[in-house]
């Protein structure tokens, strides 16, 4: 008869520990990995937010914020886009069945959240700035500033008197074929 080897009860029990040893390490690292994704997860969102709000106002065409229409929970501005189409937007703390967000409108309908699990939020517009003062539920404070375009109101004047003159220039020309013919 030959008789085979088995484990011996140290090297089972050294083979247990070293198990336990590995699933320890393992579960300790993933807790960590949460908690990290946790806590960076909630940073970027605040700087994805401020990129992407960033690069609409300013990437095709630019924008003008209207103070005298807005307020400490809303930022009314006015983006005109490459090809001249003018639209109007709000920026605005918005609270809905317990769920505070940050949120740009369009005056024609529907919303495009920004910022999601807000405790507070305040706005304020001036003739070239959005600053929006954030609180996270986890506590945190963020403040957000947005260098808009400044609506000059001397260039909108001249617009106008340049469309006069050119009208008027039209009927100068117009004058000046009949006389010649």
């Amino acid at each position: 008869m030959k008789r085979t080897r088995g484990f011996l009860l140290a090297e089972a029990i050294f083979s247990v520990f070293i198990t336990v040893i590995i699933v320890l390490i393992l579960q300790n690292l993933m807790q960590n990995l949460r908690n990290a994704q946790k806590i960076g997860h909630k940073t970027d969102e605040v700087a994805y937010a401020y990129v992407q709000f960033d690069r609409f106002l300013h990437d095709d065409g630019e924008s003008y914020t209207m103070p005298d229409k807005s307020h400490s929970s809303k930022a009314v501005f006015k983006h005109v886009n490459s090809r001249g189409k003018e639209e109007s937007y709000s920026l605005e703390f918005y609270v809905k069945n317990g769920n505070k967000m940050l949120r740009t409108s369009t005056s024609s309908g529907g919303h495009m959240p920004l910022l999601v699990n807000l405790k507070d939020a305040k706005l304020k517009t001036d003739d070239e700035h959005i600053e929006i003062d954030l609180m996270e539920k986890d506590g945190r404070r963020s403040v957000l500033t947005f260098r808009l375009n400044k609506k000059a109101k001397k260039a909108e004047k001249d617009s106008t008197k340049e469309s006069d003159n050119k009208t008027e220039g039209d009927n100068e020309d117009e004058e000046t074929e009949e006389d010649e013919g």
